[in-house]
């Protein structure tokens, strides 16, 4: 964004939940209110609640195929928002449902000529949730536990190795560290390691 100030529809944040509207922009003094990305989030913005994932994913499709943003975060709030219900059915089926909004991203991406063959994806969750035994279980997350540290990352592109399964220690820090690898970020800041394991 710093170098294209004037092009908003560069980076974009699409969510369901409203409260990650804060993504789009830090705490730091030096770039507080400044190159923020362009913003989709919950009903209508910060405070107004979260929607339907199904409005999210149209949402997303047409910033894919209309406004063509360099880098997109999206975030579904399923399976999370079934767990905290205790609604397991609703758990299982949002994971069904949020697997297939993924891939039908994923396959738009492959055969859309602005993207295909050039673009890396990435899907992880932001925690895990309680083991069984753990307090109640899957319905919450936020202690130490093994489920509650441990999460999931595909990545998928021309940039990463296909078809293979890696067990190795990383954070989700470390992801911010890639991503500003692949878009030549340099002078990124972060405190995460550049997951080179992925890579051809």
């Amino acid at each position: 964004m710093k170098k294209h100030p004037n092009e908003s529809n560069l980076v974009w944040l699409i969510t369901s939940k409203d409260k990650l509207q804060v993504l789009s922009d830090c705490k730091d003094p030096k770039w507080k209110n400044k190159y923020i990305a362009s913003t989709d989030c919950g009903v209508n913005g910060l405070g107004t609640g979260y929607r339907h994932d199904s409005i999210t994913f149209k949402r997303v499709m047409y910033t894919l195929d209309v406004r063509k943003p360099k880098v997109l975060f999206v975030n579904f709030r399923e399976p999370d928002f079934s767990g905290h219900k205790s609604d397991w059915n609703g758990y299982i089926r949002g994971i069904q449902q949020t697997d297939s909004m993924v891939h039908e991203i994923w396959k738009f991406i492959e055969n859309d000529p602005y993207y295909q063959g050039k673009t890396a994806m990435f899907i992880t969750n932001d925690h895990g949730r309680h083991l069984d035994g753990v307090s109640n279980g899957y319905v919450s997350h936020g202690c130490n536990c093994e489920g509650c540290r441990r999460i999931h990352l595909w990545s998928f592109g021309p940039d990463f190795k296909q078809g293979a399964y890696l067990n190795q220690a990383a954070e989700l820090i470390d992801v911010n560290a890639t991503v500003g690898e692949l878009l030549q970020l340099h002078s990124l800041k972060s405190n995460g390691r550049v997951l080179w394991e992925l890579f051809q």
